[in-house]
């Protein structure tokens, strides 16, 4: 019986250490499997554009919605959702999908923003192919998009930023993250890229 509780004891402790180690999600239905669209919004009420949650059949990221934005092709359309991240290293992450656009020209920028010592501060940005001289522009089917990023000490990221740049039709998001990760994980990426 003592020999079972030891076990039992070590199990419970050993799933509370794994719990301890995940990292937390500070964005809010990243996922978009909550049926709606909050808490993101757009930055300026836009009649033109609509949020919503549509099938994401053919998503890596599995699940059912994916957010889906409907854009009449204006200069540029801000969707946000606001955070409270203070100093530490965070992996920003995001699959996007412009397959469902209609014309030509325009990108995705997906940033961190916030204020450091009380100004503000882009922590980190990234963004899909657009429209670069000799390249053109093209159409991407689900990819995978990330940044690491590090608030410094008087640092505070207050929102997710993605903006849409001179898009026409209906551009695709799912799996939005900002985690924590450990302090080396940005020499690490580097390190990759350089391979």
């Amino acid at each position: 019986m003592k020999r079972s509780m030891r076990f039992l004891t070590a199990a419970v402790l050993a799933v509370a250490f794994a719990a301890s180690l995940a990292a937390a999600e500070y964005v809010k239905n990243g996922d978009f499997e909550s049926g709606n669209v909050a808490p993101w919004r757009l930055s300026k009420p836009n009649a033109e554009v609509t949020l919503a949650i549509v099938p994401d059949s053919g998503s890596p990221c599995g699940g059912s919605g994916a957010l889906g934005i409907t854009l009449p092709g204006v200069k540029r359309v801000d969707v946000t959702q606001r955070v409270k991240i203070g100093p530490g290293t965070y992996k920003l992450t995001a699959y996007m999908d412009t397959t469902r656009c209609t014309k030509q020209g325009g990108y995705i920028m997906l940033y961190l923003s916030g204020t450091v010592d009380g100004k503000w501060h882009n922590f980190g940005t990234v963004a899909t192919p657009g429209t670069r001289k000799g390249v053109g522009w093209r159409k991407t089917e689900w990819q995978k998009y990330e940044k690491i990023v590090t608030v410094p000490e008087g640092g505070v990221i207050k929102s997710v930023n993605i903006s849409f740049i001179s898009l026409t039709g209906t551009v695709m998001l799912d799996d939005i993250s900002v985690q924590e990760c450990a302090p080396d994980a940005q020499a690490t990426a580097q390190d990759e890229k350089k391979k």
